[in-house]
């Protein structure tokens, strides 16, 4: 997103901070109010009740005031059609502040303000269950997997502002300081916690010429220090140890420490200072206004400051249009930012956010131009404003496909693209008539594109899979038709390593010449592995014991062979190093789902490579 705004040089959080501002307004009598709503949900059990309270005191003399608000709401969960999943997420909020202020002098002021909120929401299925429990199909009392994200914030804000003038106006001085804490427990797939402090200090100098120059204008000067102490993790040690335990049933001690490591996400710490320094003036009088500026930002995780030069013309040909032009530059550090966090959260799997190592920062580059006209007609007043806005980036960051790591979640690295271009016009109207009705619209055209295109997902039917970065497979091979064709398609679309595992299950086939076949058809090893006692022992007489009947039917024969033939894959993999593991079953039949399965429950970071589900190839003809 591309924010159009007035070209101008003065402090602006940085991107990185979770800032969330309560504006209140400064008292200016005594009052007080009390009210509560309660509002009904389409008619269902489902309620919003909201109770707020707001109380403002000022002294006899208007040296000191304080303004104390707060509020409390709560929102049942709302399921509109009875699915068991909620359309609007159950709401807990409490928030309490003051905004206050203290004249020391005639031409000073000391500002104070204070806000704490506490926030809790949950979606999804479940309600009455714990996340995690409310996620288990053989737990949540369904057999349906659930669906639950959770979040719950307290939130800490305080600032401080002194302001000192001159009489004539002419000198204006203030101090700044601002804090906020932020301590976030949350639950997307897995537990997570977060806490974040952002505090901000500065000075702002204002001077206002009679005349600079040319005409009257304002002098703006400072200089602004920031500091973002960023910490988030994963804390759902259980869902980490499952993992581990899937991977190896027989894991204990350091071993069993090393894989719920292997399986816990890395956690993120980050610390940000921001000395800043920036001046404009601005000349204006009742036609024209000229503004010139500069900001200089110098992040800690970057080698160079960086110069961010704005500019701005304003011109009133008659007192009803307005002309504006403006120029201006900014950027975005290449730091760890919201979206990066554990909480990330893509169709129910966990998602996290890296920096490529050679990360730069985003540069933009923005021009804007508006025409405002307003008139009043009688009664009426009507507003009409066309604006056209272009922005050029470049060094964009953009996000690679997400690839599945060794624990088992998604990874999306943010690097820097080949540039981007955002542009567009924007037409809005307004008519008031006597500030009692007032009749709004608008319209907005926008075009963003890539310099060079770039990619979003790793294949052509976009399933978000990390296929691209395979660079050795294990692949079930028999040595006839489809596994010969799959093998030579595998190194020539993923340009990677081969290996073949043939199983002798003591099928009447002769296995003599199939590892000539495969070397020649390009795997680089070729394994022909005896699986007879194994299958005898551990798959046919266990079943047999069971009296298992395909259907009530026949005892058990292909299907029961496929973990068997599954297992010696994953074994080969490891050994080997392998990404992936690829199977010849088409995309119609039961043999591919016992093939997965059995890879996602002993090897579930292993990645699976279906050809017959993928390939273009329609018939064996």
């Amino acid at each position: 997103n591309v924010l159009i705004r007035k070209a101008t040089a003065l402090p602006t959080f940085s991107p990185a901070s979770s800032t969330i501002n309560i504006i209140t307004k400064e008292p200016i009598r005594n009052s007080g109010s009390f009210g509560h709503t309660i509002s009904n949900l389409d008619g269902s059990g489902a309620y919003d009740n909201n109770t707020t309270l707001n109380l403002s005191w000022v002294s006899s003399d208007n040296k000191m005031g304080a303004y104390i608000y707060g509020q409390n709401r709560y929102r049942s969960a709302w399921d509109s059609n009875g699915d068991g999943f909620s359309e609007l997420p159950k709401l807990k909020n409490q928030t309490i502040g003051f905004n206050g202020f203290y004249k020391t002098s005639a031409y000073s002021k000391l500002n104070i303000e204070y806000h704490h909120m506490e926030e809790y929401r949950r979606g999804g299925s479940g309600m009455k269950l714990p996340p995690h429990i409310a996620e288990d199909p053989e737990l949540n009392g369904t057999g349906e997997a659930g669906l639950v994200e959770q979040l719950q914030h307290s939130i800490n804000t305080g600032s401080l502002k002194f302001n000192l003038f001159t009489p004539n106006q002419k000198h204006n001085l203030s101090f700044y300081a601002s804090g906020q804490h932020i301590h976030r427990d949350s639950y997307y797939s897995a537990y997570g916690r977060t806490t974040d402090f952002t505090g901000v200090m500065g000075a702002q100098y204002i001077y206002s010429f009679d005349k600079c120059l040319f005409m009257p204008a304002d002098l703006t000067g400072g200089i602004e220090f920031s500091h973002d102490d960023l910490d988030d993790r994963a804390t759902d040690k259980q869902k980490y140890r499952e993992a581990a335990l899937a991977e190896d049933p027989t894991a204990t001690g350091q071993h069993l420490q090393e894989l719920i490591e292997k399986y816990t996400p890395a956690s993120l710490h980050q610390i940000i200072n921001v000395w800043s320094a920036y001046a404009q003036n601005e000349w204006k009088n009742d036609k024209w206004s000229f503004l010139i500026g500069g900001r200089v930002d110098k992040n800690s995780i970057m080698d160079k400051a960086v110069f961010s030069p704005r500019a701005n013309v304003r011109y009133n040909p008659t007192a009803d249009v307005n002309l504006r032009l403006s120029y201006a530059e900014g950027f975005r550090a290449p730091q760890a930012f919201d979206e990066d966090l554990h909480i990330s959260n893509v169709g129910g799997a966990r998602v996290s956010i890296v920096r490529d190592p050679n990360l730069k920062e985003e540069r933009s580059r923005s021009v804007n131009g508006s025409v405002d006209w307003y008139h009043y007609f009688g009664d009426f007043q009507v507003n009409m404003l066309l604006e056209g806005f272009y922005t050029k980036l470049s060094d964009p960051f953009v996000l690679s496909a997400p690839v599945e790591s060794e624990n088992g979640s998604l990874v999306q690295t943010r690097s820097n693209g080949s540039g981007a271009k955002v542009y567009g016009s924007t037409l809005e109207g307004k008519i008031v008539w006597r500030n009692k009705v007032q009749i709004q619209a608008g319209i907005t055209v926008q075009r963003s594109l890539y310099d060079e295109p770039e990619e979003w997902s790793a294949d052509k039917e976009h399933l978000g899979s990390s296929m691209q970065d395979v660079k050795k497979v294990v692949l079930a091979y028999s040595g006839g038709l489809d596994t010969s064709v799959i093998l030579k398609w595998l190194i020539e679309t993923y340009h990677c390593e081969v290996i073949t595992c043939t199983a002798d299950l003591g099928q009447p086939e002769d296995l003599s010449g199939v590892e000539e076949k495969a070397l020649k058809t390009g795997a680089s090893k070729a394994y022909v592995v005896d699986l007879r006692e194994e299958m005898a022992r551990d798959f046919v007489f266990p079943m047999m014991r069971g009296a298992a009947r395909y259907e009530n039917r026949y005892m058990l024969g292909t299907s029961i062979a496929r973990p068997c033939i599954t297992k010696a894959l994953i074994d080969i993999a490891r050994k080997e190093g392998a990404d992936a593991i690829a199977h010849g079953a088409t995309g119609k039949g039961n043999d591919q789902v016992r093939f997965e399965l059995t890879i996602k429950s002993r090897a579930p970071h292993m990645k699976i490579i279906a050809p017959w589900r993928t390939w273009d190839i329609k018939t064996r003809e």
